[in-house]
């Protein structure tokens, strides 16, 4: 879907499960966006916990785009239960994907004026990226 950092469409996806007792399941996840730089298409892979900020956040659509190239594609979305452990299962999986997109996918890197970096791919072939 198209996304242009106010859509509340899918908000019900990043609402906790009510389990039978009552107690509430809260998930991390995983997701895979698209966004039209300059004329190309990048795609970038980012990780996000309990709800749908993460993936609003200027991180994501505040990348260079005014106007209609000011929002962005949602691919993927992967859902998974908080972890009982020290870290994420939804941290371990991102670092894991990104090792390997870096060796498949040239990376094209935009610093934000905090200095933090963000990796977005340059494939050529959204379908073959997704796969």
């Amino acid at each position: 879907m198209e996304w242009n950092g106010t859509s509340k469409l899918f908000s019900e996806l990043f609402l906790p499960i009510l389990k039978p007792d009552g107690t509430a399941l809260e998930r991390v996840y995983l997701y895979c966006i698209s966004k039209k730089v300059d004329g190309s298409v990048y795609v970038k892979v980012g990780e996000g916990t309990r709800s749908q900020k993460r993936l609003g956040d200027a991180q994501t659509y505040l990348v260079p785009g005014k106007g209609t190239n000011r929002g962005f594609k949602v691919h993927r979305l992967f859902f998974w239960p908080l972890s009982p452990y020290r870290a994420e299962y939804s941290t371990l999986i991102e670092k894991e994907c990104h090792k390997h997109l870096r060796k498949e996918f040239p990376a094209y890197t935009i610093e934000f004026a905090s200095g933090n970096k963000s990796e977005w791919y340059k494939p050529r072939s959204i379908p073959a990226f997704l796969k």
